[in-house]
Order: C-alpha cells, then structure tokens, then sequence
C-alpha cells in the first residue's frame, strides 16, 4: 500500500509538470514522442531477484525523464558459514525450511537521453538518477538450543520440525544511491513494447548489477500522420 501511495504521488507530480507546461515545452523543443508504463522482472548477478514498475517519458529532443519502483529479495549479507536451515517433515519425508533474506524497496528518479539513431521501432536509453533503498537485512544469533516440535496439522497430517542452528532477527537499513541503465526498447504495436538492458544502483550499503527483462504499455511510438522527423 505504501509502495502504491509512493508511486501515485511521483506519478500525478509527473502528469501535473507535462501537463501545466505542455505549451512552453513544445515551444523550448520539448515535444513529448513516447510514454508509457515499465514492468520488468530485474535479476541481479548472484544476489538478487525481484520486479519493477516504472513510468517513462521521452521527448523529440531525446532527453528521457523516468520514475520507478523495485522491490525483491537479496541473499543474506550476513548468513554465517555454518547456517544450517531447519527441517520440517511430513510423516516422515524431509523439507529443508527456507533460508532468510535480505527484501528491499527501491524508488527511483532518473534522467537520461536515446542514444541511438532515432526510430519508431527500436531505441536505446542511457539514464542516471537518484534513489533511495529501503533493505530489512536480516541479523543471526547461535540457536545453541535447537528444538523439536511436532504436531497433527491440517486435517490430522502428522508434522514435525526441527529448528536452525540459529534464529534470525531483521534490521531496517535505509541509503541514498545511483541508479544507472541502459534498456532496449522495441515496440510491438503503437501502444505494446518489450524491453531488456542491465541495471546497477551503487550506494553504501549494497550496491548490486543486474539484468532486466520485461513488457511497456502506452504510447510507444506516434500515430504514422504525426511522426516528426528526429532532432539532430
């Protein structure tokens, strides 16, 4: 919910300043050619996995202006040598507990320009902006008790589990960092794309590169009577 309440705020800042300034923008070169949504899976080499969802604009003078939210898991920074996940059993068959993580929140505000030839069909973007994370890392004490529980759960099935060698708390982490992209963007249809690029946001307390791959939804290129010719 607050991830949402974020992302409407950044998105109705958006559509009020390129509404309200519509007419100087057109005047100063700042004609808006293409804007549309992001949703995009984002792995990052070894440690991470998660979504985006981001709203995109890109004006005929190629400046880029975007806005985005990443969520997802990291493995745990601080997951001791000799972490032993606990096992629950079904009668008798063994299922090893999940290991802790480290889940962050990650909002964006970035700018950028096309690189490439201008196109209606494909387009390179280069972007650079400013984030701010949000991580719950995950924190470890020896478990020099481990315990066994056993119980009848749903509908009478027998289970037992036996504890990790140790117990896990998390702390809240915040940082300012970043983020860098360079995406390819390809249009299927005038309001349906698809893109793919690699990612990176450096900052102090986990910096993290990666790939991404997803779908676009909006204006993704004009109509074929009110295509412009590019700014060189």
């Amino acid at each position: 919910m607050k991830n949402a309440t974020i992302l409407s705020a950044i998105s109705l800042c958006i559509i009020s300043l390129m509404t309200t300034n519509a007419q100087a923008q057109q005047k100063a070169g700042f004609k808006l050619r293409r804007a549309y949504m992001e949703s995009s899976l984002v792995t990052n080499f070894g440690s991470t996995t998660g979504g985006k969802f981001g709203l995109e604009a890109i004006f005929d003078n190629k400046w880029v202006f975007s806005a985005e939210i990443q969520g997802g898991s990291m493995d745990s920074k601080n997951l001791p040598k000799d972490y032993q996940a606990g096992t629950t059993y079904l009668f008798t068959v063994p299922f090893s507990n999940a290991t802790p993580t480290d889940e962050f929140n990650s909002y964006a505000l970035n700018v950028g320009r096309v690189i490439t030839k201008p196109s209606d069909r494909a387009w390179i973007v280069a972007k650079a902006g400013l984030s701010y994370t949000s991580i719950d890392e995950t924190q470890y004490a020896r478990n020099t008790s481990p315990t066994t529980v056993a119980d009848y759960g749903i509908f009478g099935l027998f289970i037992a589990e036996n504890s990790s060698n140790y117990s896990h708390t998390t702390v809240k982490k915040s940082t300012v960092g970043l983020p860098l992209a360079l995406t390819l963007h390809a249009n299927l249809s005038r309001y349906v794309g698809v893109l793919a690029g690699i990612k990176a946001n450096i900052n102090p307390v986990r910096s993290n590169i990666g790939v991404e791959m997803g779908l676009a939804f909006g204006l993704m290129r004009p109509s074929r009577k009110n295509m412009i010719q590019p700014a060189h």
